[in-house]
């Protein structure tokens, strides 16, 4: 996997030249959904001038979800109706917002390594790493 922004750029283009499929982790609020549309163009920009590539949206995932605002539901709900309007697919299971990602970066471990890693987590992850995986067809 290979993380980069959501805009063109060099390490955008050799991100999608080394990849098959594209996960588009998507934080549900009003500024992550004005820039799906830029990440859509900025695809199919890539796949007219490297029609020999084949890169293939797998889908978006919401993350850092914290279940806390009617605002984070609207977020998804237009992420959603997007993705619909462009034949995108949104996974059904999506990862929450943990304390355990900073405190994991500290440390240097996986989040569930961390010393106040929680189960539920890690759970979460294995779901969405099991539908990820059914959907590129691993």
């Amino acid at each position: 996997m290979i993380d980069c922004a959501p805009t063109e750029s060099l390490l955008a283009t050799a991100a999608y030249l080394s990849s098959e499929f594209l996960l588009v982790p998507v934080k549900p609020e009003y500024l992550s959904t004005i820039g799906l549309p830029l990440l859509v163009s900025s695809m199919l920009d890539f796949q007219e001038k490297y029609e020999e590539h084949h890169l293939e949206l797998s889908g978006i995932v919401f993350n850092a979800v914290t279940y806390y605002s009617p605002e984070e539901e609207r977020a998804k709900e237009e992420v959603k109706i997007l993705a619909k309007q462009e034949k995108g697919y949104v996974f059904s299971n999506e990862n929450n917002y943990s304390r355990s990602y900073p405190k994991g970066a500290r440390e240097g471990q996986p989040i569930f390594r961390t010393s106040y890693a929680r189960t539920e987590q890690a759970q979460q992850f294995k779901a969405f790493a099991e539908e990820f995986a059914n959907r590129i067809r691993l």
